[in-house]
């Protein structure tokens, strides 16, 4: 029973992290088909790469929240609103990339 649930959650993640596989190369492919070069592509998925990692850090946090606490749901609830958060700030960044190098493109 406890392994069962333990490849649930296995399972869970790992189609967390191919779903986010599969927007990164949808992504790819779109700023390819913009002619942006490697490197612009990957200065654009750094924001990502930097964003998953806060937003890693911040689920570590709440590891241990539920013991000698009898009500977690504050601290989680503020974990999900910085993750929300950051996650906001990571589309108007990766926008705000894409838009600089489609004006130095143009210049």
């Amino acid at each position: 029973m406890f392994d069962d649930k333990f490849n649930e959650n296995d399972d869970k993640t790992l189609k967390i992290a191919n779903e986010r596989e599969k927007i990164k190369d949808k992504m790819t492919s779109k700023l390819k088909a913009l002619d942006f070069t490697d490197d612009e592509i990957k200065s654009v998925l750094h924001i990502i790469f930097i964003t998953e990692g806060k937003i890693e850090a911040l689920k570590s946090s709440l590891i241990g929240t539920n013991i000698n606490n009898d009500d977690p749901t504050p601290a989680m609830a503020s974990v999900i609103s910085q993750i929300k958060q950051l996650q906001i700030d990571m589309a108007e960044d990766i926008q705000k990339k894409i838009n600089e190098i489609i004006a130095l493109k143009n210049k």
